[in-house]
C-alpha cells in the first residue's frame, strides 16, 4: 500500500505516454485535468483548488521525469524508455515545471 499525490496517475498517463502534439491536440491535456479536479469536487474533496492541482501536476510531471531513467539504468530497451523521456520531458517544458526549482 501506498500514498501519493492525486496528479501522480495524471502525470503517469498523460505527458509519459502522450506526445506533445497529442497532449495540446485540443488541449486534450488541459480538459483531462479539469474533468479530473470536477470530479474531485463532485465527490466531496474540498479545499483542493485548480492552482493547487496544477502545481502538484507539475511536481509529478517533474518526478516523473525519473521513471525512464530508471528504465534505462534496469536494462529497458530504448524502444521502451525513449519515448516516454521525450513525452516527459516536452511535457516538463511546456507546463513550465523548472518554474517550481527556481529560488523564492
Amino acid at each position: 500500500m501506498s500514498a501519493n499525490f492525486g496528479a501522480f496517475d495524471l502525470a503517469f498517463l498523460v505527458p509519459t505516454f502522450w506526445t506533445r502534439a497529442q497532449r495540446l491536440e485540443q488541449s486534450r491535456e488541459q480538459r483531462v485535468l479539469h474533468q479530473y479536479h470536477q470530479a474531485l469536487c463532485r465527490y466531496g474533496v474540498t479545499g483542493y483548488a485548480w492552482d493547487t492541482l496544477l502545481t502538484d501536476y507539475q511536481l509529478m510531471v517533474t518526478l516523473m521525469i525519473f521513471d525512464p531513467v530508471w528504465d534505462q539504468t534496469s536494462g529497458a530497451s530504448r524502444a521502451y524508455w525513449w519515448p516516454k523521456l521525450q513525452c516527459l520531458t516536452a511535457a516538463y517544458i511546456d507546463l513550465n515545471c523548472a518554474a517550481l526549482l527556481a529560488p523564492l
